[in-house]
């Protein structure tokens, strides 16, 4: 499992949000490697929000390209703020433990913040992936966004 999410996040972002910051993600530099519990929850909130449009919602207003737009928004927003805490909220737990060969691990806000928007990235996609899949049950909705 830990491969499947490497190797979505790591060969396309990594560049994007550091090595240091790549390889404390992915295990390599320390004791759990986050990209599994990070990305099963971005495929479960991308998959809970597809539903909740597609047949909770499910309004003849919102049938067209913007309302999916909307929620593919929420979507991206949300993806965002829990990449970006879960990583932040587990550096701040472990920073004594932060160490790789006597030397720290450097990774700035940014860099995290970056992470997000790499988790953020990645749940668009798979939101669209998602709509794909569970929008032909939809009775107003199974049209959109094309």
């Amino acid at each position: 499992m830990d491969q499947i999410f490497n190797w979505i996040y790591l060969p396309i972002f990594q560049d994007m949000f550091g090595m240091p910051l790549s390889d404390y993600v992915s295990g390599y530099s320390s004791d759990t490697n986050l990209l599994i519990p990070i990305g099963l929850v971005m495929i479960g909130i991308s998959l809970f929000i597809a539903v909740l449009y597609y047949y909770i919602v499910n309004k003849p207003k919102l049938s067209l390209w913007w309302g999916w737009a909307i929620f593919l928004g929420i979507n991206f927003i949300i993806n965002f703020l829990v990449g970006w805490q879960w990583l932040h909220q587990h550096m701040n737990q472990n920073w004594p433990n932060l160490y790789e060969d006597s030397e720290p691990i450097v990774a700035g806000v940014e860099d995290v913040m970056l992470f997000g928007l790499a988790n953020a990235i990645i749940s668009v996609i798979t939101f669209f992936i998602v709509s794909l899949l569970v929008k032909w049950g939809s009775k107003n909705c199974s049209h959109s966004p094309f």
